[in-house]
């Protein structure tokens, strides 16, 4: 990564260190601001083990690549300080940079490209990106391996690595960018619809990837144009991989809460209520009982009658049930409702609106109730409510005795 024909570094060209380290550390602190937010957001239970793992590896490869360059300014500015042997050789640190380097391009890009074709699904696309992105890591640790064996290591090998590198992850970013941004203009974002333009505008940029673009083909033009001697390109080595991270992490928290999981809690809530409701012994009395008033009269008599002792069934309870009865229970008791379902158990007045419904299916014909009090068999008529609330009012003529007042 050196020049041929000129050492490494000079005391005019250290400027770029402190810069690029300066930036580098505002982004790392970004970046696990980020982090913090997304393992402790709802989005993150929806993702998978990989998404969590390559959000993991980039934040320990950060802290890697940050402690790096930190190292790498530190040893230059304060160590070698006033040596000019020591500028003109290139230290481990810048090594691990490079590394570290790979290694967030890696999860970042491949993050990106995969998620570009869960949009798209188109193979031969995919195809071609994953093929720059592969000439891109190549290019990146073959540079780094040829560093860690010889830190002054010039030659034919290692620039052609480093043209590699720069150019399939210009290529590759660029690419990535342009597609994102047609798909972004494709879709209908209604949750970006309700920002301000200029956060409408930054956030398209970061999340189709255009800020990583612009910085990882400034770092290819920086260090292949005529400034390269001016060692410019380290500022944009120290950042480039804080600019991955961080686009990572804007992509996975800049999504909205899904809806299902927003059903889903207030399923949860509801179910704990009813259990809390179950646990205390509460009767909650189906809807179509709330809404019938002749059928909760006839269910409230019900209980009056079964919590109740009486002499006799002449008693003024069970006349009024009786009367109730006959009222309401006018119409027949099919076995099979005109939807399919199964009448058996139906309360009369909800069978006499599905009568009504289908009058050819179900002809009107009286059919009186047994009274009560009488030891004569007739058909159980049960009230069942919806599912959950099974016999919740069982509803039917008993025979009571008229020595004890007593059901049999």
């Amino acid at each position: 990564m050196s020049n041929a024909t000129s050492p490494f570094l000079t005391p005019d060209r250290l400027t770029s260190l402190a810069v690029g380290s300066w930036v580098n550390m505002v982004l790392f602190t970004l970046e696990c601001m980020q982090a913090v937010q997304y393992f402790r957001s709802q989005t993150r239970r929806t993702d998978s083990a990989f998404t969590k793992l390559g959000v993991s590896v980039n934040l320990g490869a950060d802290v890697a690549g940050t402690a790096a360059c930190c190292a790498t300014t530190y040893l230059y500015l304060v160590t070698d300080w006033g040596i000019v042997e020591a500028l003109e050789t290139q230290h481990w640190t810048l090594t691990g940079v490079t590394f570290t380097v790979g290694v967030v391009t890696a999860v970042s890009q491949f993050f990106m490209i995969s998620r570009y074709w869960q949009m798209t699904r188109r193979h031969v696309v995919f195809s071609l990106l994953l093929l720059l992105l592969i000439g891109a890591l190549t290019g990146i640790f073959g540079t780094g391996v040829l560093m860690a064996l010889s830190p002054n290591a010039k030659g034919v090998l290692l620039d052609a690595f480093l043209l590699l590198s720069l150019i399939a992850s210009s290529a590759g970013n660029a690419l990535v960018s342009l597609l994102s941004f047609w798909q972004r203009c494709k879709r209908n974002d209604a949750q970006a619809a309700k920002w301000y333009l200029p956060h409408r505008i930054l956030a398209a940029l970061i999340e189709t990837g255009t800020v990583t673009t612009a910085v990882t083909v400034a770092g290819a033009v920086v260090t292949l144009g005529s400034v390269r001697d001016t060692r410019i390109w380290i500022a944009f080595a120290f950042i480039q991989a804080r600019v991955y991270s961080c686009t990572m992490l804007f992509v996975l928290l800049g999504r909205p809460e899904s809806a299902s999981a927003g059903k889903a809690k207030a399923a949860e809530a509801a179910l704990a209520s009813s259990e809390k409701q179950a646990a205390a012994g509460a009767m909650v009395p189906p809807a179509s009982l709330m809404d019938d008033a002749d059928a909760f009269r006839l269910t409230r008599k019900r209980i009056e009658l079964h919590d109740h002792e009486y002499d006799s069934a002449d008693s003024d309870v069970s006349r009024n049930l009786n009367n109730e009865l006959r009222d309401m229970g006018r119409s027949p008791r099919p076995s099979w409702s005109s939807d399919g379902s199964e009448a058996r158990g139906r309360h009369p007045a909800v069978l006499s609106r599905s009568v009504s419904e289908s009058p050819s299916e179900y002809p009107m014909s009286p059919s009186p109730e047994p009274e009560l009090g009488l030891r004569s068999p007739s058909p159980d008529i049960e009230l069942q409510g919806p599912q959950g609330y099974p016999h919740a009012y069982p509803i039917s003529p008993m025979n009571l005795s008229p020595r004890s007042g007593s059901p049999v």
